[in-house]
């Protein structure tokens, strides 16, 4: 999966080069409400296209981000022998997952002004979503008073994942560059998650939808030369 979107990304580089106004490469810090991709770390690229005139950008991204982590989860099951009988799950799990996405945003300007912008608009994602985990459990029932310990292994992708976020930009511009530029956005929403793609029927007991954070920081380099620079050749 990882060459396909390398692939997709580098067909959408050669056809739109020739249109793109700026390309970006920036570093993110992702978390959500589950565990899979709770703090976690990544990158993207992309191109970026620009309408001055009514101060909007339309950008195209790929992205990658990695939880390698170990942590601890504990869960209580009442589901086989009630309340009364409450058998407890002590996990230790360390996790290799990987998320690729896709990324379409359309965004306004909300401060005009020549050294810096305020951007505030909506993301449409495509996501694939590869989970690789290693689970030590220990179980313990108070009330048979027995005490387990296994160990498994998971391996499990879960494909076509959409997402929803709003998103929020600001850009700076050095004083002595007017081509590069220094980036620093938030986006927040929703992601798909745990569903067949047709069907939208959860399984293994995971969420349906995922809530997600990103914040990330980069360089946003003008393939387009300012005007001055354009007027100065001409002498």
């Amino acid at each position: 999966m990882t060459k396909f979107l390398f692939f997709a990304f580098f067909l959408i580089v050669i056809s739109l080069y020739s249109f793109a106004q700026s390309i970006e490469l920036s570093g993110i810090f992702s978390t959500s409400c589950h565990n899979n991709f709770k703090n976690a770390f990544g990158y993207k690229a992309g191109y970026v296209f620009k309408e001055h005139r009514h101060g909007r950008q339309f950008a195209i991204h790929a992205s990658h981000i990695i939880k390698n982590a170990h942590y601890y989860k504990i869960n209580d099951d009442e589901s086989s022998s009630g309340p009364e009988r409450v058998t407890f799950y002590f996990n230790e799990i360390s996790s290799f997952n990987q998320c690729f996405g896709l990324h379409i945003s359309n965004s306004r300007n909300l401060l005009y002004s020549e050294s810096s912008k305020l951007f505030f608009g909506m993301e449409a994602s495509y996501y694939y979503i590869h989970l690789n985990q290693q689970f030590d459990t220990k179980s313990y029932s108070p009330y048979y008073q027995y005490y387990r310990e296994y160990s498994w292994h998971i391996v499990n992708d879960y494909k076509h994942r959409l997402g929803l976020l709003l998103l929020l930009e600001s850009e700076f511009l050095p004083a002595n560059n007017k081509r590069m530029h220094f980036i620093l956005g938030t986006k927040v929403g929703f992601i798909s998650y745990d569903h067949t793609f047709l069907r939208m029927i959860p399984r293994n007991g995971e969420p349906w939808f995922i809530t997600s954070f990103q914040t990330y920081i980069g360089l946003r380099y003008s393939l387009v030369k300012p005007k001055y620079e354009t007027q100065n050749t001409k002498y």
